[in-house]
């Protein structure tokens, strides 16, 4: 019987250091009105909470649209799906929208080359120009499994992945507005 009493206790003891004392704390109208407040300024609609969420400069809040917060929904980016289509032969590591950044895993095309490459991709604006996009890749050479070089690859090398992704984007261009015209 006393062990079972130490054992409640002990529960007691510990249930109220976790609660910190909030079991006895009696609401007043003002934790209330706070209560609701904050649940008014959460939408409900998922959409409209990923408009408010969004305060990146590349694809939201502080784009040079104007007043408010625009939101550009990666299916709708021209960059962005120029982007992935263009590196659609790699595997993808990292994909964030809303970070503006698209990461590939190593890569190499042939299974037996010592060779592979890895491609970064930076969205620092949603227009479609060449400076709306940087480029950074990465060569790693094997000798055995232990034994590897990483380098990063030529400027010329990452111009020729952003002309790439420029001229896709401006195919998408030509192809959506050839859709509204119809």
């Amino acid at each position: 019987m006393i062990k079972k009493t130490h054992i409640l206790i002990f529960f007691l003891i510990v249930l109220l250091t976790f609660n910190s004392c909030s079991f006895f704390k009696k609401k007043t109208n003002e934790d209330e009105e706070t209560v609701v407040i904050k649940k008014k300024n959460v939408p409900i609609n998922m959409k409209d909470r990923i408009l408010e969420r969004d305060n990146s400069p590349i694809f939201g809040g502080l784009s040079k649209k104007g007043g408010g917060t625009t939101y550009e929904f990666a299916t709708s980016n021209i960059m962005w799906r120029a982007t992935l289509e263009t590196l659609d032969f790699v595997p993808l590591s990292s994909v964030n929208y809303s970070g503006g950044i698209i990461i590939t895993d190593w890569y190499s095309p042939d299974t037996n080359s010592k060779e592979s490459l890895k491609i970064e991709i930076r969205f620092l604006d949603s227009e479609l120009k060449a400076s709306s996009i940087k480029v950074n890749s990465f060569k790693k050479k094997c000798e055995n499994i232990n034994n590897c070089l990483i380098a990063k690859n030529s400027i010329n090398f990452n111009n020729k992945i952003k002309d790439s992704i420029i001229a896709m984007a401006r195919e998408l261009k030509i192809k959506e507005e050839l859709k509204k015209n119809k």
